[in-house]
């Protein structure tokens, strides 16, 4: 688990544990005390008043940091799991309950190659594994099979803007309606390429 605080990342976000330097936790804690502040130029440089705030608190996360990174370099979280490793992060962590998620999933290859039902489908190497709902089969030559993606947007946001898509060098468009939101418009240009 990684978070990020002030734009510095810490935890392990999946290639390693990840512990900002001291002169990063220094320079992002200085800038947002001057934000804080309202002073641009306010001085944090170590002998100043405000230096010596920075230092004391910079000193007490670096020092927790390495805790946290020396608790795992003893393998204490890849040691642990289930249960186990609930009930000992209990106060550390609040546990986010999965929720039901749908994707579309486009197959490709040999043509009349089948993807089975039930066929596990993750989105990175690492990701939650979704299964697959129905049999897909891969069309025959010479049919071509396309991917539109719309980024998704809400009814009327784009009124009137056209969305055009460029099929084998033919451009194939689609006008925003008022009660249009992302999945119309994709609707709209998927019926336009198939006509």
């Amino acid at each position: 688990m990684a978070f990020t605080f002030l734009g510095l990342t810490v935890g392990d976000d999946g290639t390693g544990f990840k512990m900002p330097t001291y002169a990063a936790w220094r320079g992002a804690i200085s800038q947002k005390l001057r934000q804080l502040r309202g002073i641009a130029n306010l001085n944090t440089e170590p002998g100043s008043l405000y230096g010596d705030m920075v230092d004391l608190v910079v000193t007490g996360v670096y020092l927790a940091g390495q805790a946290a990174s020396e608790a795992v370099g003893r393998t204490v979280y890849t040691a642990m799991g289930g249960v186990a490793l609930d009930q000992f992060l209990a106060n550390l962590i609040t546990r986010v309950v999965a929720t039901p998620s749908t994707g579309r999933v486009y197959a490709y290859g040999t043509a009349g190659a089948v993807v089975p039902i039930t066929t596990p489908v993750r989105t990175s190497a690492v990701g939650v594994a979704f299964v697959t709902t129905g049999a897909i089969v891969v069309p025959a030559a010479p049919t071509v099979a396309y991917a539109v993606e719309i980024k998704d947007f809400i009814a009327g946001a784009y009124v009137g803007q056209v969305f055009t898509v460029t099929v084998a060098g033919t451009p194939i468009a689609y006008i925003a309606g008022a009660f249009d939101d992302a999945e119309a418009v994709r609707d709209g240009l998927l019926a336009n390429i198939n006509a």
